[in-house]
């Protein structure tokens, strides 16, 4: 079977490495999409009152969301069934799944440099952790 295994290295040398992420809600998402792993957020906001008002930013299905998922920046899961449902998919179809993120990355970050990938490229050279 699989192992899972948590890790505290650098977020940018986790998302070099792994096949997708999955994240409660943080800006992290944006470095590992940056550097090539699609991301799943794992997340419901629904009946929390604080974040699931008239001022709730909505998805297709008028559930509470938050912005990355509302700008399409990551795959959106509010139960489990849902999670293993788009892990699923990132595995049977890893390039499709990234490209549709890395579309939105772009529309939203239209000035993209390449810095993420420098910045990557300079941790992981400096730590020496993975071969």
């Amino acid at each position: 079977g699989s192992k899972w295994v948590i890790l505290d290295y650098h977020p940018i040398i986790l998302g070099k490495k792994c096949k997708f992420a999955v994240s409660f809600f943080s800006s992290v998402v944006l470095d590992v999409l940056a550097v090539g792993a699609p991301v799943i957020e794992y997340l419901n906001i629904q009946n929390i009152e604080l974040y699931d008002n008239q001022k709730s930013l909505r998805d297709s299905h008028n559930n509470p969301i938050f912005y990355y998922k509302y700008f399409d920046l990551v795959l959106g899961a509010q139960s489990l069934s849902e999670l293993e449902e788009n892990a699923n998919e990132i595995m049977n179809n890893p390039k499709t799944s990234l490209e549709k993120l890395l579309v939105e990355y772009e529309r939203v970050f239209s000035d993209n440099t390449n810095i993420v990938d420098n910045i990557a490229q300079d941790i992981i050279s400096r730590q020496k952790i993975i071969k």
